[in-house]
């Protein structure tokens, strides 16, 4: 892909909130370069790279087009990454990971672990186990650095044990993850079991992830949604489809449980919850459809961008539902209502929903 390609699918992607958050950028600075360009795929659409070229060249001759379209496109990244550390704590616990090295490399040292500490607990909080690991050893790192000033070995054996704990949580979350993704390889490429032997050439993968589940010990929250959807798979791949639907709304209660972990807004908890609808309609489980579809009618946020996609999500299942039991008539009723609150705004979506939203509709 060209990289000016790459920038026209990254402008085309951005969300209201995160246009907003250049126009402020750009507020106060004159008319540049990388602006114009800005506009020129925002505003005027422009969409193949070839004409975008010549737009910019006949309008600024004097420019390197390749030059521009990089700035503007590592601009863009750091706005956005920016304003990622507002809403996920992911991408706020490794920003602070960042301010301690620098204290650390300017000899602020008791600012430093003042830093690290913060990061520990939140950490914790959040059971983001590798942003734990990384302040854990950056501890260790700067204290044997610093010749273990007012460190004894209870305390350092005490450190040394929290840490090998962490690498134990990402271990055995490693080793359920690999099982995942072995089932869901599986199902992909075998799709259901038709025999008792098929079922049973899924019981090793079965055996292994219940004796990481049981061995975990401690409140794991990704341990325990890992659980739910591969007990959600399997159930699906062996046709128990109530079990499997069990198994979803454990899951579903698991994530209301502890809202603390969603971001701002909550994209995770929606892609969810739409692997969970999509599952179900695979199992023609409808009923089960209209549960998470409820869920999804309860969610609210600011964000007018997720808020749309929450809305597509919720119509295109239902809609789903409508056509995949012949109820054309209430498919019509379903898309005339929702006209003016999706159907006029679809290219504010990605590309793919537009797509899959024009199939269906039609």
């Amino acid at each position: 892909m060209l990289k000016s390609e790459s920038l026209i699918q990254l402008i085309n992607s951005l969300t209201k909130q995160e246009k907003k958050e250049f126009s402020i950028y750009i507020s106060n600075k004159p008319e540049k370069d990388y602006i114009f360009l800005f506009r020129l795929i925002d505003d005027k659409k422009i969409s193949d790279p070839e004409e975008l070229k010549q737009c910019f060249l006949k309008a600024k001759p004097t420019s390197s087009f390749n030059t521009v379209v990089i700035y503007l496109f590592d601009l863009l990244i750091e706005i956005l990454t920016e304003l990622r550390t507002e809403q996920d704590s992911y991408y706020l616990l490794f920003n602070e990971l960042l301010h301690a090295r620098v204290l650390y490399e300017k000899s602020m040292y008791q600012e430093c672990f003042q830093v690290l500490k913060k990061v520990k607990e939140k950490a914790v909080y959040y059971e983001n186990h590798f942003a734990l690991l990384v302040a854990q050893r950056l501890e260790l790192n700067y204290l044997l650095t610093l010749d273990f000033e007012e460190v004894d070995e209870k305390k350092l054996l005490n450190k040394q044990y929290k840490m090998n704990n962490t690498l134990k949580n990402i271990r055995q979350l490693n080793e359920q993850s690999s099982l995942y993704e072995l089932l869901k390889l599986r199902m992909l490429n075998r799709g259901a079991s038709r025999s008792l032997e098929e079922t049973q050439k899924l019981d090793d993968l079965v055996t292994s992830e219940i004796s990481i589940v049981a061995s975990a010990g401690v409140e794991n929250f990704e341990i325990k949604k890992n659980h739910q959807l591969f007990q959600a798979n399997y159930f699906v791949t062996v046709g128990d489809y109530r079990a499997a639907f069990n198994s979803f709304v454990e899951l579903n209660k698991l994530f209301e449980e502890n809202t603390h972990l969603w971001n701002n807004p909550p994209v995770y908890y929606l892609m969810a919850v739409e692997g969970m609808l999509e599952s179900l309609r695979i199992m023609h489980n409808y009923e089960g459809m209209d549960y998470f579809i409820g869920k999804l009618e309860k969610l609210s946020s600011p964000s007018s961008s997720f808020q749309l996609n929450v809305t597509y999500v919720i119509f295109i299942y239902r809609l789903f539902s409508y056509i995949d039991r012949g109820e054309f008539e209430q498919a019509g009723l379903w898309i005339a209502e929702h006209q003016a609150s999706l159907i006029d705004k679809m290219a504010l979506l990605k590309e793919q929903q537009q797509a899959e939203m024009s199939l269906y509709v039609a």
